[in-house]
């Protein structure tokens, strides 16, 4: 019987029947002509035969395979651990924590957070300083011992996921200590949409946690109503003769209330 060497070092072979190169049917098989009583028997025989072959092969495949599976898989373990400590002489490890500020803040030059919208339904969220505060243990240490970096924040107030981006607000400002704040702000939340409306109760509440911030205010554009401008005022500072927001580092206040003025009889003077 044929023997097909598996294995070049326990010498495993694989041992089959012998299935000729040329069938004895080959004239059945390039004709119309049907087997005769006398062929059927020998025809079932040979295909048995095969058929036994084939399963042999299959198993031994299928064997292989897992074999083959579980060495890539080692492979791809251990290129995990190369790739790792490969990073070990990174020149990048050598770069001053000075140098790396220098480069963190280029990355976050612009917005160390962006909640806008992107389009009609879909919101982008940006977090710059935080993603490179989850990058490793070095890079934390500077990110966190740089406010700067975390100082600088544009806000759609349409964004749907509000306790989430509520979070990154309120560690956005926690993080950046005493750092002076820019801020970009946009809403068109309006109490006229009913009181329970998401958007305008969220407005609420982070303009009110910024304002808590006013005297680190530096450059500010607010794009919102004026509802949310006295809501948020007047929930923050109830009695707004005896205290107000300063504002000691402001430079430059853009503000465009985006629906028409109007003061209620009750609102504080």
């Amino acid at each position: 019987m044929p023997r097909t060497l598996l294995c070049t070092t326990c010498h495993e072979k694989l041992v089959t029947s012998h299935i000729p190169l040329n069938s004895p049917f080959r004239d059945l098989l390039h004709s119309i002509r049907i087997p005769s009583e006398f062929d059927i028997p020998g025809i079932k025989q040979h295909l048995a035969e095969s058929l036994v072959d084939l399963a042999n092969y299959d198993a031994h495949i299928e064997g292989l395979m897992g074999i083959v599976a579980k060495l890539q898989q080692k492979r791809a373990d251990l290129k995990k651990y190369v790739d790792e400590h490969r990073k070990l002489l990174s020149s990048m490890r050598n770069f001053p924590p000075e140098i790396l500020g220098e480069i963190f803040g280029f990355c976050c030059s612009e917005y160390g957070l962006s909640i806008n919208k992107s389009s009609y339904r879909d919101f982008q969220v940006n977090a710059s300083a935080l993603r490179l505060s989850q990058t490793c243990s070095q890079w934390r240490d500077i990110v966190i011992s740089s406010p700067s970096l975390w100082s600088r924040m544009t806000v759609s107030f349409t964004y749907p996921r509000v306790c989430r981006a509520k979070r990154l607000i309120e560690l956005y400002l926690f993080r950046s200590k005493s750092a002076p704040l820019s801020l970009r702000l946009a809403s068109f939340g309006n109490p006229r949409d009913g009181p329970e409306d998401t958007e305008y109760l969220y407005a609420i509440s982070v303009l009110g946690l910024l304002l808590s911030a006013a005297q680190r205010w530096e450059h500010v554009d607010l794009d919102i109503s004026h509802y949310l401008v006295f809501e948020a005022g007047c929930n923050l500072f109830p009695d707004s003769r005896v205290i107000s927001p300063t504002c000691p580092l402001l430079k430059s206040l853009n503000l465009t209330l985006n629906d028409n003025f109007y003061i209620a009889d009750d609102h504080p003077q």
